[in-house]
């Protein structure tokens, strides 16, 4: 989901896209201004970035209460977390590691609605805490302050 980005040279072609959509390999679902609709319909959400920051998109939908499956990349790992009722709000894969993906995505399928219903409060909940614009607030000022002393 998403426009194209025809202005970075090592994006996926629309052409690419289109091919992949006629072999039914992928459902190109275009680009909107509203993702929720989306979101409410998955069961998790997969972002196997090889470079990437703090993902918008893995935080939209972990606040909606999305398990995640990302790879171990820079921004998207410090995103999955062990909680103490002993599950996870996602998982990880290798970057560049279609094998890795493929197991993640397996392991989480295998799994049992309850452990993702629990996996999903968790994503909710690690967004919520960690990721709330008061606490962002904060953060920005503490380190302003601290910068100024």
């Amino acid at each position: 989901m998403g426009a194209s980005d025809c202005e970075n040279p090592s994006a996926i072609s629309e052409k690419q896209i289109l091919e992949w959509q006629k072999q039914g390999i992928i459902e190109y679902l275009g680009s909107t201004q509203d993702v929720r609709p989306f979101l409410e319909s998955s069961s998790c959400v997969v972002l196997p970035s090889y470079r990437e920051g703090v993902s918008v998109s893995l935080l939209e939908a972990m606040s909606m209460g999305k398990p995640i499956i990302t790879s171990n990349a820079s921004g998207c790992k410090h995103l999955v977390k062990e909680f103490d009722n002993g599950c996870s709000n996602g998982f990880l894969c290798e970057v560049r590691d279609a094998k890795s993906l493929a197991n993640a995505m397996r392991e989480f399928i295998a799994l049992d609605s309850t452990t993702r219903e629990i996996m999903g409060q968790n994503a909710r909940d690690f967004v919520c805490e960690n990721y709330n614009i008061q606490r962002i607030i904060d953060t920005y000022h503490h380190a302003c302050v601290s910068r100024s002393s």
